[in-house]
């Protein structure tokens, strides 16, 4: 019996199991269809993964959303993953089926403990120590906070396996290695979130700076020179740079010129919003405690889905043996780097995001300080695998000295923990008993007492017993201990909608709707994808301030919805698209009761807009609109619909006489028209719609929508990925 038992603990085989089988459990009722993801998940990116679903059974990419803000170049939303292959396959394979998204989520979810697991192997940490970093990762304050936020997950989960990969790669060296960790870079790109793509990469960065500069600590080979160490350092970043590049370049390449003039992200944000935004409070170290505080009300401006830093009770005890067993110089590196980006986190009380934004521009494109709280979390959980490693090692090494300091720290750890959890509690004076219920008050006090009665009962046992014991028990507390989380923070992730339930029902797989140019308002979130309803707003990122407060003026989102929302006049102003434009545009169609037809040249709509969310004209737009006409709508006898596509709309309209046709469809940098055969560069019209010159009688308008870089693109990345895919294959099977 001891030799099966000693045999699963050492299994990396089953260590993999468990990891795979353990978060799989508290998500069984999204698979049945018994709960609905929430916020994020529900409204934005479920919807979005079937709509991709849909396209794929048609053989095609999105390219181009038309039911959504008046139609959006969604191939350049990084988030999306319309061009990343895992997403594809998992969209091809359930098509537009809700559980093609459930299980992909989970796919993503497993993916990041998976890695772990693949690393702690690689640094030579037992298998059972593997399980308690993976799960304590699994089930931390990030992936249950952010579960509504499928990309988040998406980008770290494939940080453990490009540094597992790149360490490879420092350690032989080797180039194959290194493109390894650059193809897997490249599809953390790939429907992931762009802000933790960059930090993904400072990570690593640093983690292998640290790595080569404690070379001795590391074992990987004889010692270099400095200059020797810098120039393998700079060789593997290189090729893995060069690499991720290509991979993620049908996305991130066309982002900055499809972009531009369609989405105000291709710019910088303002410093004060990507330094304020969502800072992470102070307070919320206490969350280490208990995953329940980071439901309680009591930090601020924080998110609740941002706000815990839990990763266990474990995890926090190995880390901690970690940097008192033989206090190796990387761990010190590794724990200061993790605290850090903590600090940098804390943007509101301390200036390091702010330091951040001035000194490292790729930072200013996104926002949420918080963010960086998830490389404190996931650096705890690598010094949990060195503390693993070392714990383990005492064992097989029966070194009493490392055993009494294991228990001194486990003692103290738990006595501060449980102190700071009953201090919070108190000075919470109830304003957490929403939360703290029975459940949660159980599960806080029995995680945190078993651990110590645990090292309390090995200490009485002989090293033999403990050797076996003492993993068995560890990976039993990390998986009750994953599943008591998911039960306190199961409202973060899961709830009941009615819209997700009825998705079967209303689903249709056309990639169009026969309604011809009909367009509503906003039908809730992205769920006009589900019927194919065409809607005026929606949940995207990509449209910006400039569309938001068009859509939300009553009489110019009249203007854009309806079936007859084409409009014309022989009467255009032309003007910028400045902020004081719009407010006097905004004006003088409250004055008319319908908007006046205003134009911009393809030059001034490449330019991303000043504009901003709220602000009044600071002074008078220099082009008066004060005796400009209201445009003409169209009725529907004078236009036919001949063909109304993703990437494709032919109209043909009887014009009165000579003058200009408004189409209410978002322009865009890939659209292209001809007017009665004769090609027209399409013009901005009314801030955010196409326009065209129409000659008297009868015009036949063709639009077509050219995505750049498509499909070569693609076909580049792909093939790059084919290329160092494969090649790994061979090699391990050599």
């Amino acid at each position: 019996m001891r030799d099966l038992l000693e045999r699963v603990t050492e299994s990396w085989r089953a260590a993999a199991v468990t990891v795979a089988l353990v978060p799989l459990l508290p998500h069984l009722p999204l698979l049945l269809g018994r709960v609905s993801p929430v916020w994020d998940a529900l409204n934005g990116f479920g919807p979005y993964f079937m709509l991709i679903g849909d396209y794929a059974r048609h053989g095609e990419f999105l390219l181009w959303n038309p039911f959504i803000n008046g139609g959006s170049p969604d191939y350049i939303e990084p988030q999306l993953g319309v061009f990343s292959p895992l997403v594809m396959l998992f969209a091809f394979v359930f098509g537009g089926a809700r559980l093609g998204f459930d299980l992909y989520w989970l796919a993503v979810w497993v993916l990041g403990p998976l890695g772990v697991l693949a690393l702690a192997r690689h640094l030579g940490a037992p298998s059972w120590g593997g399980v308690v970093a993976a799960l304590g990762l699994a089930f931390s304050g990030f992936y249950t906070g952010s579960a509504e936020n499928q990309p988040l997950l998406a980008t770290l989960s494939f940080l453990p396996w490009m540094l597992w990969r790149l360490d490879v790669a420092l350690r032989a060296p080797s180039h194959a290695a290194a493109a390894e960790a650059g193809a897997l870079f490249g599809l953390s790109a790939m429907g992931g979130y762009p802000g933790l793509v960059f930090l993904n990469l400072s990570f690593a960065g640093l983690w292998a700076l640290g790595r080569v500069v404690w070379s001795e600590t590391m074992s990987i080979g004889p010692r270099v020179s400095w200059s020797a160490s810098l120039q393998r350092l700079v060789a593997m970043h290189a090729v893995m740079l060069l690499v991720g590049i290509v991979v993620l370049s049908p996305t991130y390449v066309p982002f900055f010129i499809e972009g531009q003039g369609y989405s105000h992200r291709t710019g910088a944000l303002p410093r004060e919003i990507a330094v304020t935004q969502n800072p992470q409070h102070p307070a919320t170290v206490v969350t280490l405690t208990s995953p329940a505080f980071g439901r309680v009300d009591m930090f601020g401006n924080t998110d609740i889905s941002m706000r815990s830093i839990y990763v266990g009770t474990l995890v926090p005890l190995l880390a901690v043996f970690a940097l008192a067993y033989r206090r190796r110089a990387f761990r010190w590196w590794l724990l200061a780097v993790s605290v850090g980006f903590l600090l940098t986190a804390m943007s509101s009380v301390l200036p390091l995001r702010a330091w951040v934004y001035d000194w490292v521009p790729p930072t200013r494109y996104f926002r949420h300080a918080t963010l960086f709280r998830l490389y404190f979390i996931f650096g705890v959980t690598l010094l949990s695998v060195f503390g693993a490693r070392d714990l383990g090692e005492v064992m097989q090494t029966e070194s009493a000295r490392e055993w009494r300091r294991f228990v001194m720290i486990t003692g103290s750890i738990v006595a501060v923990a449980l102190a700071v959890y009953v201090a919070t509690l108190i000075l919470l004076h109830g304003r957490a008993a929403a939360v703290f219920g029975i459940t949660a008050r159980a599960e806080t006090w029995a995680t945190w007492l078993v651990p110590a009665v645990l090292v309390a009962v090995a200490s009485a046992l002989t090293w033999q017993r403990r050797v076996v014991v003492l993993p068995i028990v560890m990976i039993a507390v990390a998986i009750v201990e994953a599943l008591g989380t998911a039960v306190i923070v199961r409202p973060l992730m899961y709830g009941q909608a009615a819209a997700w339930q009825s998705v079967p029902r209303e689903h249709r797989t056309a990639l169009m709707s026969s309604g011809g140019l009909m367009r509503v308002p906003d039908h809730g979130g992205n769920f006009t994808f589900v019927p194919k309803t065409l809607a005026m707003k929606g949940y995207n990122p990509l449209a910006g301030p400039q569309f938001d407060a068009y859509s939300a003026d009553p009489v110019l989102v009249a203007s854009a919805t309806g079936e007859n929302r084409l409009w014309f006049s022989t009467s255009v102003t032309r003007m910028d698209r400045s902020n004081e434009c719009f407010e006097a545009f905004r004006a003088r169609a409250a004055q008319l009761g319908a908007p006046p037809f205003v134009l911009h040249s393809p030059d001034v709509m490449e330019h991303p807009t000043a504009f901003r969310a709220g602000a009044s004209a600071a002074s008078p737009c220099a082009v008066p609109l004060d005796a400009a006409p209201a445009a003409e709508r169209l009725d529907a006898k004078s236009v036919r619909v001949v063909t109304y596509e993703p990437l494709r709309m032919t109209l043909q309209v009887d014009i009165p006489s000579s003058g200009w046709l408004l189409v209410s469809d978002s322009w865009s940098h890939g659209w292209s028209a001809a007017v009665n055969g004769r090609a027209t560069l399409p013009s901005g019209g009314n801030f955010i719609f196409r326009a065209v010159p129409v000659d008297a009688g009868t015009n036949t308008v063709d639009f077509q929508f050219n995505a750049f870089g498509f499909p070569w693109l693609v076909g580049l990345s792909w093939l790059t990925l084919a290329v160092v895919g494969t090649a790994a294959i061979i090699r391990s099977g050599e």
